[in-house]
């Protein structure tokens, strides 16, 4: 409103604004305002339109924008699979109105590249958002591990899989539990941990959450015993889970995303396959927790380069 923009513009005019997570501030409300009541609605985040508008110059780190895909061809090709994957059709359409949000935060991105300078921690995430010909910086590595992951490398695999990420339906929950279903009706492998939720505990079929973890040694320990991760996330920049688990020499199944796609798909413990394909999704499970895991070098450099804030400073 009026009031909120006086506010930004006393603080911003000709200032040099820089925003750690472009358009993390937008109100979730605002999307149950649009789906349950239809009322007009001004899509784009208010600091960063406020921003764009008043200030000299605009620093945006792409962090909350670029983590799903924001093209609606996409969630409109995908309606059926997305609401199958995300477990409800609501999901579906919020995920759809979200993805609108973030194309106009783009679409004004674009509109002021002239005094705007992205930060990102690939050209995958630039590619999603569309962003590639707005003036950037790619900064690799993004972030540093606090225990190195390499210190847990174990050649004593257990008949498990795990699922380690935040337990919300866009990173692949529901998805990872269906896939190990039908990989443990092939005799692929037994069991699956959930790290990071308590809400699915399926005893009958050997599903076990473990919740959260404060412990990075505890979570690798569990990490570097697995046969392989299961990991179709339709969210992500560049996922940490990821890492720290091929860290520990464990594989990992995943859907495409092009931020990971980038990062990843040179690691020889990473398959990556189309996203909602859980057919080949299946089979690269069985194919990974049916061999002998080695970890490459490819993998070993990306994870030391990810050892130390220093490097990420410089």
């Amino acid at each position: 409103d009026k009031d909120q923009e006086y506010i930004y513009r006393k603080y911003i005019e000709n200032e040099i604004v820089f925003d750690s997570a472009i358009g993390y501030d937008f109100v979730a409300d605002s999307v149950s305002d649009i789906v349950n009541v239809l009322v007009p609605w001004e899509p784009v985040n208010p600091f960063l339109k406020a921003s764009l508008k008043y200030a000299r110059f605009y620093l945006g780190v792409l962090r909350f924008l670029g983590t799903i895909p924001i093209s609606l061809s996409f969630y409109i090709r995908n309606f059926l699979p997305l609401s199958k994957f995300l477990g409800s059709t609501y999901l579906a359409f919020t995920s759809m109105i979200y993805a609108y949000v973030h194309s106009k935060w783009a679409d004004i991105i674009r509109k002021n590249r002239q005094k705007v300078h992205l930060l990102t921690n690939s050209k995958g995430t630039l590619v999603k958002t569309k962003l590639q010909n707005v003036p950037h910086s790619v900064i690799f590595p993004w972030l540093a591990l606090d225990v190195n992951p390499l210190n847990y490398i174990s050649s004593d695999k257990e008949n498990y899989a795990v699922f380690h990420g935040r337990p919300d339906p866009i990173k692949g929950l529901n998805e990872a539990v269906r896939a190990f279903k039908l990989a443990k009706k092939k005799g692929c492998i037994d069991k699956l941990y959930i790290i990071g939720s308590n809400s699915i505990n399926d005893y009958k079929n050997n599903i076990f959450s473990l919740g959260w973890i404060d412990s990075k040694e505890k979570i690798y320990s569990i990490l570097s015993k697995a046969s392989v991760m299961i990991y179709p996330s339709l969210s992500d920049n560049f996922s940490i889970s990821v890492l720290e688990t091929i860290g520990t020499g464990t594989p990992v199944a995943m859907y495409y995303n092009e931020s990971n796609y980038e990062i990843f798909s040179k690691s020889d413990l990473v398959r990556i396959v189309k996203r909602f394909d859980l057919e080949k999704l299946v089979n690269s499970i069985c194919e990974l927790a049916g061999k002998k895991p080695s970890i490459d070098g490819y993998t070993i450099n990306l994870v030391k380069m990810h050892l130390s804030w220093e490097s990420v400073s410089s």
